[in-house]
């Protein structure tokens, strides 16, 4: 399933950059697929990165798995 791929790839990218699990939910809507990620409040900062550099590399990762099977997908950070 193309949304479980991109679901395990942005859940082990956030375990990689937190070191913890975070709740993420998803939103599908005819081919634009929204991943909410909810992250603890001292973790936000990591996520997001200088200038958000760090979550605008996670999204274009997803971006390119997400061209792969022919949907559109966006990520939203949360505070948890």
């Amino acid at each position: 399933n193309k949304i479980t791929i991109m679901y395990d790839l942005l859940s082990h990218m956030i375990l990689g950059i937190t070191g913890k699990e975070c709740d993420i939910s998803e939103e599908n809507s005819d081919g634009f697929i929204v991943f909410k990620v909810k992250v603890p409040q001292e973790d936000i900062g990591i996520v997001i990165g200088r200038s958000g550099k760090t979550i605008n590399a996670i999204k274009n990762v997803l971006k390119i798995s997400a061209i792969r099977e022919g949907v559109r997908v966006d990520v939203q950070v949360e505070e948890a």
